[in-house]
């Protein structure tokens, strides 16, 4: 009889976690959503600003280098003159 009821008491607690989870279906879902973009979004962040660094470090080094060949240029036109 003991174990009927403890039986009876485990299939109770079950079916009430079921129906709870039935019930919140939707708002765990939208959590288990929200989660997976943030990471998404996280992970895209990342990605921008490595592209934005190595723009960076692109437009820094082309304007160092017209900067060397403005100063060559200006060098060889003074040489040239004298």
């Amino acid at each position: 009889m003991k174990e009927r009821i403890e039986k009876y008491i485990r299939k109770k607690r079950r079916e009430k976690a079921i129906k709870m989870i039935k019930d919140n279906i939707f708002i765990i879902l939208g959590v288990l959503g929200l989660i997976i973009l943030l990471i998404i979004l996280k992970i895209l962040k990342k990605k921008a600003k490595k592209k934005v660094k190595a723009k960076i470090k692109e437009t820094i080094k082309s304007g160092i280098d017209s900067m060397r060949d403005k100063e060559s240029s200006s060098d060889g036109d003074e040489e040239a003159e004298e």
